[in-house]
This record gives C-alpha cells, structure tokens and sequence, in this order.
C-alpha cells in the first residue's frame, strides 16, 4: 500500500494498530478488523489493497 500510494506522489499516514492504542480503537469504532485500511480524505474505510477503489476515491 505503502509503495503504491508513494508512486502516486501521495502524502499519507502510517498509523500501527499493533502499538498505537488509539489507532486500534478507531479501526474498530470503524468496524474494521483486518489491515491495511485506508481512508482518502476522510471518506468511507476501503479495506484491503483494493486499488480500483482507491482509484476512485481520489478521481
């Protein structure tokens, strides 16, 4: 994900759900339990390397 976003020239945060607690309880307040979960702009949580809908979140 990481390599992908970075090809795109996007600027992006890491947040581990391993060690950071708060970013935990967002991923399950979101209803997420499996990683990598991204969120373009703040809109709804795309789960997975799903790159079709990456691309059409930032269309």
């Amino acid at each position: 994900m990481k390599e992908f976003l970075t090809k795109k020239g996007l600027e992006f945060d890491v947040l581990d759900v391993h060690s950071d607690e708060a970013a935990q309880n967002d991923m399950i307040e979101m209803g997420m339990m499996s990683i990598p979960v991204t969120r373009v702009d703040g809109g709804p949580p795309i789960v997975g390397a799903n790159f079709k809908a990456i691309e059409a979140a930032l269309a």
